[in-house]
């Protein structure tokens, strides 16, 4: 069986590894490595919140901690992904209005929203997407709160770097833009392209497969939809 390796922050890691485990019960627990790439920082929120506002908006899991420790949580919830969403409910935020596969997603179902409206957006330090600049445009009012850097790893683990020295195969998850962008930064640092060729490339999204090098992209293969049971049917495909 080829080696599964998910470079996802290790909480969330943790939890995709088993739903993998879930959907295919015959893969032993040494064939998955978790590779988190980003290193999730909780930040304090210096800024106190308006007393008034009409709804959050959440684009990760990891600003789930700060809506509950400064946010009103009873307001509606409009967030990305519905991983998100899901972590959401089980810490009893329940006042969940949208769910969006992407920020763009989401952007476009605020834009349909029958009034403007003004939300608290909780946030990490990078974002792919200026969600604030675009809705303050369109006349909404987005007031944005940092509250956890995701700082990228200084080196790959012993156990991915043995799976691309011994040419081993390989299937290698991405989830974001970012996690794609580290990755390229920190192999390339002590490995050559070529030295990757055997390993099998999944991206949530076409736009995170375009990012790697080219001779990487033949043997990479994106997501039919942004979401986690998306990513489960196409490892399902390739770790064979």
């Amino acid at each position: 069986m080829k080696k599964l390796v998910i470079t996802r922050s290790l909480r969330q890691g943790k939890k995709f590894a088993d739903k993998v485990g879930m959907v295919m019960p015959l893969l032993a627990h040494d064939d998955i490595i978790l590779e988190p790439l980003l290193d999730i920082r909780p930040m304090s929120i210096v800024r106190e919140l308006p007393k008034s506002y009409d709804a959050i908006i959440l684009t990760s899991v990891n600003a789930i901690p700060a809506v509950l420790e400064y946010g009103d949580y009873s307001k509606p919830l409009y967030c990305v992904g519905e991983a998100t969403a899901e972590v959401a409910r089980e810490q009893g935020i329940s006042n969940i209005k949208a769910v969006a596969s992407t920020v763009a997603d989401l952007i476009s179902h605020i834009q349909k929203e029958p009034k403007k409206l003004h939300f608290c957006y909780f946030r990490g330090k990078h974002v792919s997407e200026d969600m604030t600049l675009i809705l303050n445009a369109q006349k909404h009012k987005v007031d944005e709160y940092i509250c956890y850097d995701a700082v990228a790893a200084d080196c790959l683990s012993p156990d991915f770097t043995q799976v691309i020295k011994n040419k081993e195969g390989g299937v290698l998850v991405f989830f974001s833009k970012r996690t794609v962008s580290v990755f390229i930064e920190s192999v390339l640092k002590i490995h050559n392209i070529q030295d990757l060729g055997h390993l099998k490339i999944l991206c949530l999204s076409e736009s995170m497969l375009k990012l790697l090098p080219q001779s990487l992209q033949k043997n990479a293969y994106s997501a039919k939809t942004p979401d986690a049971n998306a990513m489960l049917d196409l490892i399902r495909v390739h770790l064979v």
